[in-house]
């Protein structure tokens, strides 16, 4: 069986609304008889955007502010703002202005345009309900035959874009839910048990040579599409409708067995060195904050031999608690290491990642 996919690089902007797609699909669908030119495809899409969200925005008796959507006052600004341009050089303007933003209105277009680049690139790269050529796959198809409101996603829709969330991104996005599961019943104290999962038993390495910051922003991601969607239920569990979903195909069900069997088997491996050494963990971190209120560091890099003596643990058995609190916390805060002391010490060096460390400073 192959191994299920993940979506890379799911920088913070793909949180926007996933109803975004269905924007992307209904412009693709109104081109059905018009040759599509990717070239200009982006330039099309922005004004017939902009257009539309004008129309919705004075629909609306009470406008409320939308994640990811451009405001009322931005859209009307820019839509005024080109009307007084001739409908021929409309496009160059805009090219222009992408390339020199030198006043207020400038910006409002340009940042409405990158917006409208990611709902594009959503819905075509990521998400494949728009092919190559620019034409609805089946998926496209069947998401704008559904009847919904302009601002937000009705069940069908939800449903139609989980499949597609499943088949691109199987792996992030069922581990993820099952780390939910664990931490909802408080079974777990490792917040990215998923991504651990995902490197230790598909041998996934592409995290750990990517910055911390970067893996937060694509797990907000995931955890934003998860919320948008309503797929999990007040035990955090999977819905019954997506699991349906699932469980009617043959391929996806096969992809989710083997997910779900090995982050079982996992967890409990896991959770049992977890839970006893969350306690350590804490006791680790509580210590290197008292040696700080104590002035018993340097520039804020406290000696582990401090630590390890305020803690009365063994060299090796301190050296292990080391790198695992490392391991677990070096996405979450800033933890550097130093092996710079004076001449006379001679305390024994830890290693951590195969090198030589005395002192720590969290931050």
């Amino acid at each position: 069986m192959l191994q299920p996919k993940i979506i890379w690089s799911l920088h913070r902007p793909y949180q926007k609304p996933l109803k975004s797609i269905k924007w992307v699909c209904k412009f693709v669908s109104l081109k059905r008889n018009t040759k599509i030119k990717p070239s200009t495809f982006y330039y099309e899409f922005f004004f017939y955007f902009i257009s539309q969200l004008k129309k919705e925005y004075l629909k609306s008796t009470i406008v409320v502010d939308r994640d990811g959507v451009p405001s009322k006052e931005t859209i009307f600004s820019i839509v005024e703002f080109f009307s007084k341009i001739e409908k021929t050089k409309k496009e160059e303007k805009l090219k222009q202005i992408l390339l020199n933003r030198e006043i207020e209105i400038d910006r409002k277009i340009y940042s409405t345009y990158k917006a409208i680049s990611y709902y594009i690139n959503l819905a075509k790269e990521k998400l494949e309900f728009i092919d190559e050529k620019y034409s609805l796959t089946d998926s496209g198809e069947r998401i704008i035959n559904v009847r919904s409101s302009f601002f937000e996603l009705n069940k069908e829709e939800k449903l139609i874009i989980f499949e597609k969330l499943f088949a691109a991104d199987a792996l992030m996005l069922i581990s993820k839910c099952f780390g939910e599961r664990l931490l909802s019943k408080n079974k777990v104290f490792i917040s990215n048990l998923h991504i651990k999962f995902i490197e230790d038993v598909y041998q996934v390495t592409y995290f750990k040579y990517t910055q911390s910051s970067l893996i937060s922003n694509y797990d907000n991601v995931r955890s934003n599409w998860i919320e948008q969607l309503n797929i999990l239920d007040s035990f955090s569990r999977i819905r019954k409708s997506y699991l349906k979903i699932i469980l009617d195909n043959q391929l996806y069900t096969q992809e989710y067995n083997d997910i779900e069997q090995k982050f079982l088997k996992y967890s409990k491996e896991i959770l049992h060195d977890d839970n006893k050494n969350h306690k350590l963990m804490k006791e680790f971190n509580q210590t290197y904050k008292s040696c700080l209120k104590k002035n018993i560091d340097d520039l804020g890099f406290v000696n582990l031999h401090s630590i390890r003596s305020e803690m009365k643990m063994g060299i090796q058995r301190f050296e292990k608690l080391l790198v695992d609190y490392y391991e677990l916390n070096r996405r979450k805060e800033m933890i550097l290491f130093s092996n710079t002391v004076s001449s006379i010490d001679k305390g024994q060096r830890f290693y951590v990642k195969d090198k030589p460390v005395i002192k720590i400073k969290i931050i």
